[in-house]
């Protein structure tokens, strides 16, 4: 059983713009106290104390923000309900969807949660498509830990079996690499 979260809304705020604005930030304040340590030399500042002392703040807010963004970002997403893979169905948010009903099933995505890959990863980064026998189509959002994975579930073999999920998707699942 995973938990199914509601659309990840696109942040037009990158971690990549923050982390350049808060080294750019502190660039500029390291500028502002070199121009004060030379204007106020006579109160007897010392010009490779104050460098330590900034170049110590400025690694140190560098560490907090990476810190902060692996361990202590927010979930993306609220969490809504429950996806349940059963041999002749997928039940999601309380929706049951027979396997004669549905033409194709495709998982994208290997985010686990805990698991280091660049960033620590929140798992959440995971959809399910269902293409139903109706042309209706349907995505959903669903968390995968490492103790409830997606390629630990044997039902999967038997969907790729019937023909509802391709086989280099379920194989790719089973490797656990990056499967669209």
């Amino acid at each position: 059983m995973f938990r199914v979260l509601e659309k990840p809304k696109e942040s037009k705020l990158k971690i990549s713009k923050i982390l350049n604005f808060t080294i750019i930030s502190l660039t500029i304040f390291l500028i502002v106290f070199f121009l004060a340590t030379i204007f106020f030399w006579y109160v007897d500042f010392h010009k490779e104390i104050v460098f330590k002392i900034a170049g110590v703040l400025l690694g140190f807010f560098i560490v907090v923000k990476i810190l902060q963004h692996n361990f202590f970002q927010q979930k993306k997403g609220v969490f809504m309900g429950t996806l349940i893979f059963k041999e002749n169905e997928i039940e999601v948010l309380d929706n049951i969807y027979s396997l004669e009903n549905i033409a194709t099933v495709r998982i994208k995505g290997n985010d686990i949660k805990g698991e280091f890959r660049g960033l620590k990863s929140l798992g959440t980064n995971n959809e399910l498509f269902i293409n139903l026998q109706n042309e209706e189509k349907l995505v959903y959002f669903f968390e995968q830990t490492e103790e409830n994975s997606i390629k630990n579930l044997s039902v999967l073999k038997s969907y790729a079996e019937k023909g509802k999920l391709a086989e280099s998707n379920y194989e790719s699942i089973i490797a656990n690499s990056n499967y669209y």
